[in-house]
């Protein structure tokens, strides 16, 4: 490890910009999944938080905790299997988001949606099933289980493939929100496609409330 990157990593803690995109599910623009027969969808009845972790994190202590956070909030998630084995995951927050930049816990954005919408997160697949369409499969039965409600999704700007895939299956940007860290104080700038334009200080230990209802 050369002491360029030491002295980026050291800096990456006191200045940073991020940019995070959102987007809303256009119906009409959504293809269906090609996805091979093997591959099938379940629900968070259907497969425990210890499941996911165990196939897809190796039992990961910290990420079963992060998980079982999840659960407890009643947070719902979807996988994708291949032989009985979780390949993929997604959560559906309903009603609203709450968007963190890289784990800063303490900085968060409430994004608010209709009380009906989904808004999907912490899309995840495992690296030997990269590449074979398994989060639009989970998408797509999402789709299909909630007809009739809006669908919501975050993506970073530097996530080329995430932001490929969404826009594959009928996903369109409706706002960017742009983060700034100084020090120790963190600004948000947060646009929306209809014109709705916020800047502020995100303080520590308390969310800020922001909407895409009618974006």
């Amino acid at each position: 490890m050369g002491w360029k990157y030491r002295v980026k990593q050291v800096l990456c803690r006191f200045i940073a910009v991020h940019k995070s995109i959102y987007y809303r599910l256009d119906r009409t623009l959504a293809q269906p999944s090609d996805n091979i027969a093997e591959f099938t969808t379940a629900a968070s009845n259907e497969v425990s938080v210890d499941n996911v972790v165990r196939d897809l994190y190796g039992g990961n202590s910290k990420e079963l905790a992060f998980y079982e956070n999840y659960a407890r909030q009643e947070i719902e998630h979807w996988s994708a299997l291949l032989n009985g084995k979780v390949v993929g995951v997604v959560w559906l927050y309903t009603g609203y988001y709450l968007a963190q930049w890289e784990g800063y816990d303490a900085w968060l954005l409430h994004v608010e949606t209709a009380p009906s919408a989904k808004f999907v997160c912490n899309v995840f697949t495992s690296p030997q099933s990269r590449g074979q369409r398994i989060f639009p499969l989970i998408a797509q039965r999402c789709f299909a289980e909630y007809p009739d409600n809006e669908f919501y999704s975050c993506i970073a700007s530097n996530n080329k493939p995430s932001l490929r895939s969404h826009e594959k299956i009928g996903f369109r940007r409706c706002a960017v929100a742009y983060y700034v860290r100084f020090f120790q104080i963190t600004f948000c700038y947060f646009i929306t496609k209809t014109g709705q334009r916020r800047f502020f200080k995100l303080p520590k230990g308390k969310a800020v409330h922001v909407s895409l209802i009618d974006q």
